[in-house]
């Protein structure tokens, strides 16, 4: 009997050593995840910038470059591919400002654009729409649509 018992203990102090072994390594990736997507993201704000009701006019309005604005949501595939040629183009494009609009925190600027599908890119110069795409398009496009041809 008294064998039984200290194999039951003995099974019940491994199961909680895996599970806090378990719950350990969970965390330390969480961390390394956050620690990841804030490395991203500080790299998007430098070429693609965040834009709301707040700052829309002075960031896109008020520039004095062409402004390329991605409108997305962040539960869209085909934005999430889209993003990466969109910041890829950014980076190398000094002439033009690129932002974008996360349409389910913006919707006054989506519903002002007629924003219907995402991803949509908007071309906007001097504060007038000039150009849109809509879908997911490759870096060559995106070239094309800024030198508009």
């Amino acid at each position: 009997m008294k064998k039984k018992i200290i194999i039951v203990i003995s099974i019940v102090i491994f199961v909680l050593a895996l599970t806090a072994i378990n719950t350990f390594l969970n965390r330390q990736n969480e961390t390394e995840i956050e620690g990841n997507d804030k490395q991203k993201t500080a790299k998007t704000e430098e070429k693609v910038i965040e834009v709301t009701s707040r700052n829309f006019e002075e960031e896109v309005i008020k520039s004095e470059k062409p402004v390329i604005i991605d409108f997305y949501a962040t539960w869209c595939g085909p934005c999430k591919k889209l993003f990466p040629i969109v910041e890829e183009t950014a980076k190398e494009n000094e002439n033009v400002k690129f932002v974008k609009i996360d349409i389910d925190n913006t919707e006054d600027i989506a519903l002002e654009y007629q924003v219907k599908s995402i991803p949509t890119l908007l071309l906007i110069q001097n504060g007038e729409e000039k150009d849109r795409i809509v879908g997911i398009v490759d870096k060559n496009q995106i070239l094309d649509f800024i030198e508009g041809k």
